[in-house]
């Protein structure tokens, strides 16, 4: 059994005294949604905080942190305003690193399929199929047991190619989830300095590097103005670039 926390009552603690101002920015900006989008963001923030209540801290703090950067990152850089989108962002991690946790939300269980299976059809159940549909696009793939099956066929790659080709496949296949991966992405390898540990720095700038890379490549050369990017690859050029420069230029 999954422990879960009853209710989000631990955002009272002093450790989550930046949650609560994520939080806040996020309401903020949600608030001339329709009373029926608000309820449906609201469950959705309060299903991740739980999940991801007893996650591992980040270098910028408690795990929801995080999605909550996500989401306003989504609203504010981007300005993105459908509901959908912002619940996926919310929940981008959810099926990926607390499967169980979301199965045990819904109190349901369905022993013939994985937990991530699961996961996706408690979203869908609760909060749509787009949003559903959203975080598994936005859910890793298990890149060792990719790397191992490449292995048995002769193959060699890296986690790392692997990765990339998972970031090149979601932008070509769903502007919307290559939106909140973008500021997921950013989240992750705009903060290296936040990492004080120098060999997993070393890791991450590994992992990070040739995709900010393809990032800045590829919107540098967007030029079909209905794609959702497209006003904002300047902007997202010019971030990844300095930050590049700063952390990542060999």
């Amino acid at each position: 059994m999954h422990n879960l926390p009853p209710d989000t009552s631990f955002l009272l603690h002093s450790r989550y005294t930046q949650t609560q101002q994520l939080i806040t920015q996020l309401h903020a900006k949600t608030a001339q949604h329709p009373d029926a989008a608000r309820q449906q963001l609201a469950l959705a923030l309060d299903w991740m905080l739980r999940a991801h209540y007893a996650q591992r801290d980040r270098e910028d703090g408690p795990y929801p942190n995080h999605p909550l950067r996500v989401a306003l990152h989504v609203l504010q850089q981007f300005g993105e305003q459908n509901p959908d989108v912002i619940m996926a962002a919310l929940l981008h991690d959810t099926v990926e690193d607390q499967a169980e946790a979301i199965v045990a939300l819904a109190a349901v269980s369905n022993p013939a399929t994985t937990p991530q299976q699961q996961a996706l059809s408690v979203l869908a159940t609760q909060f749509g199929t787009r949003v559903a549909q959203l975080v598994g696009y936005l859910t890793n793939p298990d890149f060792s047991v990719l790397v191992k099956e490449a292995a048995a066929n002769g193959r060699f790659v890296t986690r790392n190619t692997l990765y990339l080709d998972h970031i090149i496949h979601l932008y070509e296949q769903d502007s919307e989830a290559f939106l909140i991966k973008l500021a997921d992405f950013w989240q992750n390898a705009g903060h290296l300095y936040r990492v004080t540990d120098g060999q997993r720095q070393e890791n991450l700038r590994r992992k990070y590097g040739p995709v900010m890379t393809w990032i800045i490549d590829t919107l540098s050369q967007l030029d079909d103005p209905a794609h959702r990017l497209f006003a904002h690859k300047e902007d997202v050029v010019q971030a990844f670039t300095a930050v590049y420069q700063r952390d990542y230029h060999p």
